[in-house]
């Protein structure tokens, strides 16, 4: 009985502390008024690169109640004015309006977003791609394959970052993670079939090819495949900066 009445207690305790946070009752928003303003999701300075779509995390209203956030999963979004243009370098802003529950204009908030160059945008294009592909299992005879195959290089989202689609790493196409520093070429990827990848990539002198080497151990049949990819530029993607230059 006696743990039944704490548990009644514990209850009643949680019941007064919860109610100021979302009740609507006239007398206590009288005595305690409520605070609410607009809040921006995401940063307040932004970038967006060039060619890649950029999505705004909008802004929220945020209602509080002695310096506590009300009902936190009532989401109010705000109206956005403006537009971010990631065909054409230069700076955007947004701009956030809404009103609070009694039709009351908040104080609007605006977020600036600069759109750069990705400084991997050269690579962008459709590339022939040469493979070569050593298949190592057990004590068995190696195996060496080639292979041809079309790939190409998209603008992604992170400053020297690049969407390669796709990279042969011997017992399928993946889509890696890829960078550019320099010319050197930073590749990830994770299968659930194999136990680890290495992969190494280099950027020709010319700029028109490079080539990526990797190592990857697969799980079941236990096999470990060296592969070497050789990209080579057949068709260099026009942007629209490029055709308004013309």
């Amino acid at each position: 009985m006696l743990f039944v009445l704490r548990k009644d207690i514990v209850f009643l305790l949680l019941l007064v502390i919860l109610l100021p946070g979302c009740n609507e009752d006239a007398s206590t928003i009288a005595e305690q008024p409520d605070l609410s303003i607009l809040v921006l999701e995401g940063k307040k300075n932004d970038t967006a690169y060039l060619f890649v779509p950029y999505t705004d995390e909008g802004a929220t209203v945020n209602k509080y109640f002695n310096g506590t956030i009300r009902c936190p999963e009532l989401v109010i979004w705000a109206n956005v004015s403006g537009s971010v243009n990631t065909n054409m370098p230069g700076t955007y802003v947004l701009e956030y309006n809404a009103s609070d529950s009694l039709g009351v204009p908040l104080a609007p908030i605006s977020r600036t977003v600069q759109v750069i160059e990705n400084s991997s945008n050269f690579l962008s294009g459709i590339y022939k791609v040469a493979c070569t592909c050593t298949a190592i299992t057990g004590s068995d005879k190696p195996i060496i394959t080639t292979e041809n195959y079309t790939a190409v290089v998209n603008p992604a989202k992170g400053m020297g970052h690049f969407q390669l689609v796709t990279l042969s790493i011997g017992p399928e196409h993946v889509i890696p993670q890829a960078s550019l520093n320099g010319s050197v070429i930073n590749v990830g990827y994770f299968g659930s079939n194999y136990t680890h990848f290495n992969a190494l990539g280099t950027l020709s002198d010319t700029k028109n090819a490079f080539t990526i080497e990797t190592q990857i151990q697969r799980y079941s049949p236990a096999t470990r495949f060296l592969c070497k990819n050789v990209f080579t530029k057949l068709l260099t993607i026009k942007t629209n900066t490029e055709t308004n230059k013309k």
